[in-house]
C-alpha cells in the first residue's frame, strides 16, 4: 500500500499502522489508537507513583536502583484483569500451538513473582496473587497449576498447592496483613486437607512457616497440629 499525506511545515502527524484480525471493528480499534497519548500519560503517572509510594529502595549503587525500579515497573505491565477470572500476573503474550487463550498465569512463576514483589515492597501484587490462587482452588483443596485468561485451568500437579501455602506464610511475614490471611484461612485448611505428602524439603519448610502463620491469626489448633508434623493427606 502507498499513501501520500500532506503535512504542514509547522505541524505534526501521528501515523498508525493497524493490522486487524477478522471480526474486529476497524473504527473501534482506531479509536483505541487515538487514545495512545492518554495511555502514555497514565503510564508515566503510574511510574511516578511507584517511585514515591510504598517502599523506596536506595543503595550506594545508582545503577542497581535504576534497574530495580525499571523491573518493578515492567512487572506491573504483566498484570491482567480478565473478566470472570480475576486479576493475574501472566507469563507473557502470544499464540502457541493454535491456542487462542494462551495468555497464561503459571503458578510456579506467579508465586516466585509475588515473593519478589513482596521483597520489593509491592505488597498489592503479593495480595492479588494470593487471593487469585485461593479463589480458584478446586473443591478438593488443590490449587491450579495454570490458568488462562478465558478461565481454563489445570489442577494436575501437587506443587502449586505447596507454593500457595508458602505464599500465605510469606505474605503475612512481609506485610503483617492478618485480615487478608484470615480471609484465606478456610482455603488454607482445605489445602492442608489435601496436603501432597511428598516428603520433600519444600513441603517440610512450608509446614514450619505455617506454624507461625497459624499462631499469628489465632488458629492455635492448626498450629499445634502442624507443629506435631501433621499436615493432611493426599487423596
Amino acid at each position: 500500500m502507498r499513501a501520500i499525506v500532506p503535512v504542514p511545515a509547522a505541524g505534526s502527524v501521528r501515523l498508525a499502522v493497524v493490522g486487524l484480525p477478522a471480526g474486529i471493528d476497524p473504527a473501534r480499534r482506531l479509536r483505541s489508537v487515538g487514545r495512545a497519548a492518554a495511555a502514555v500519560g497514565a503510564r508515566r503517572a503510574a511510574a511516578d507513583r511507584l517511585r514515591t509510594d510504598g517502599l523506596v529502595v536506595e543503595t550506594p549503587d545508582a545503577e542497581y536502583d535504576r534497574r530495580l525500579a525499571l523491573a518493578r515497573l515492567r512487572l506491573r505491565s504483566y498484570r491482567v484483569e480478565a473478566p470472570g477470572v480475576g486479576r493475574l500476573v501472566v507469563a507473557g503474550y502470544g499464540r502457541l500451538a493454535g491456542e487462542e487463550d494462551c495468555v497464561r498465569f503459571r503458578v510456579r512463576d506467579g508465586v516466585r513473582t509475588a515473593l519478589a514483589a513482596l521483597a520489593a515492597g509491592d505488597f498489592d501484587i503479593g495480595r492479588e496473587v494470593l487471593t487469585f490462587l485461593g479463589r480458584h482452588q478446586d473443591a478438593g483443596g488443590r490449587i491450579p497449576e495454570w490458568c488462562t485468561t478465558t478461565g481454563r485451568m489445570g489442577h494436575a500437579a501437587g506443587e502449586p498447592t505447596v507454593l500457595y501455602l508458602l505464599l500465605v506464610a510469606r505474605y503475612l511475614a512481609w506485610t503483617g496483613d492478618r485480615r487478608t490471611v484470615r480471609g484465606e484461612w478456610a482455603r488454607v485448611e482445605r489445602a492442608l486437607e489435601w496436603w501432597p505428602e511428598t516428603g520433600g524439603p519444600l513441603s517440610q519448610a512450608v509446614l514450619a512457616e505455617l506454624v507461625h502463620t497459624a499462631e499469628e491469626v489465632g488458629e492455635t489448633a492448626t498450629a499445634r497440629r502442624l507443629g506435631s508434623g501433621g499436615g493432611g493427606s493426599a487423596e
